[in-house]
């Protein structure tokens, strides 16, 4: 009896192994292990990746599309939420200070100086403003740019260069914005109607008029493209008699007219008629021309003389960047009128 006795007592109690101390892996084995773990990672996570080289553009865009497309996906999600209210402490109101608010008057005379963004300008737009100087319209007509107002912008630019004297650098700056912005904006005027006609007049005898009138044609297509449609020009050939033998040649003669005969015609000026090369015919007859309207303006206006041609220079680009469409203007306007 005794014997069931102690036997249930063992199997109440069974015997636990008693541990007196700890159970350690060799070491080699660990730094096996280690390595093995820190290699499989490598292998599966980083081994075929580069940090150093920077991802091309087309990696860049798809990660920026797929993460505006998740941002929209979340915000979307967001939406979809119930608000949370939000307790707020009761504090006491303050006011703003009255001396730190923005003054409204300055943005008034931030409208007058820029106009009226939703009224089309005119085209002497800004012309009052050249008391304040260069600085100040340069200034503007850049702000004018970044704000998307192209057409404000470019008449801004032309006012640097017509209405005030600008230094060489504000001149340059003013020049390439309007070669820039030109071609990106429509016609001034595109009304037959109103389109100031001036015709370039050159007088030679015959065998130079032969070789003059295709350059004369070529030219005035050119000088049309940068007055906006507000000027006309075309060419008039006057064919003078033949001189004799023995007598020199005759040098071309070119000047300005307006439609008419009986308009006001410019200063003319002459050009040697030794040249048969139709590139040399075509740098003379432009240098010139664009001489008789530079002092045109000058002498019969108040606003600011296009700079002046400078050799070896091409003087056709100067007609498109220092010649303002107010200025075309004005100097086909006076050319149109009866002749004192």
């Amino acid at each position: 009896m005794s014997f069931f006795v102690d036997l249930s007592i063992q199997l109440a109690n069974p015997p636990f192994p008693v541990y007196d101390r700890a159970v350690r892996v060799h070491y080699l084995i660990a730094v096996i292990l280690c390595v093995i773990t820190i290699s499989v990672v490598w292998w599966n996570g980083v081994k075929r990746k580069d940090f150093l080289t920077p991802p091309p553009d087309q990696r860049l865009v798809e990660v920026h599309h797929s993460t505006a497309i998740d941002l929209e996906a979340t915000d979307g999600i967001a939406q979809d939420l119930p608000a949370k209210a939000i307790l707020v402490k009761p504090t006491k109101l303050t006011l703003p200070d009255s001396a730190q608010e923005s003054n409204p008057q300055v943005k008034e005379d931030e409208l007058v100086v820029l106009g009226d963004l939703t009224v089309s300008p005119g085209l002497d737009c800004y012309a009052d403003l050249a008391e304040k100087g260069s600085d100040f319209l340069v200034a503007m007509a850049t702000e004018l740019e970044t704000k998307g107002e192209l057409q404000r912008a470019l008449l801004a630019w032309e006012r640097v260069l017509d209405a005030v004297k600008p230094v060489p650098e504000q001149y340059e700056l003013a020049s390439k914005a309007i070669l820039r912005l030109s071609p990106q904006l429509p016609l001034w005027n595109v009304d037959p109607s109103t389109v100031f006609v001036v015709r370039l007049q050159v007088g030679c005898d015959g065998e130079t008029a032969e070789l003059l009138e295709p350059v004369l044609i070529e030219l005035c297509t050119l000088l049309n493209t940068g007055t906006s449609g507000i000027v006309e020009i075309k060419p008039k050939v006057n064919i003078g008699p033949r001189p004799s033998e023995d007598a020199p040649k005759l040098r071309i003669a070119l000047w300005f007219s307006g439609r008419d005969e009986k308009s006001t015609q410019s200063k003319t000026v002459t050009i040697p008629s030794d040249h048969t090369d139709p590139t040399v015919l075509r740098n003379l007859v432009l240098t010139s021309a664009y001489k008789l309207i530079r002092e045109d303006v000058s002498s019969h206006t108040e606003f600011q003389a296009p700079i002046a041609h400078q050799e070896p220079q091409d003087p056709l680009p100067l007609f498109q960047s220092s010649v303002s469409r107010l200025l075309w203007q004005e100097f086909a306007r006076r050319l149109n009128t009866p002749a004192p």
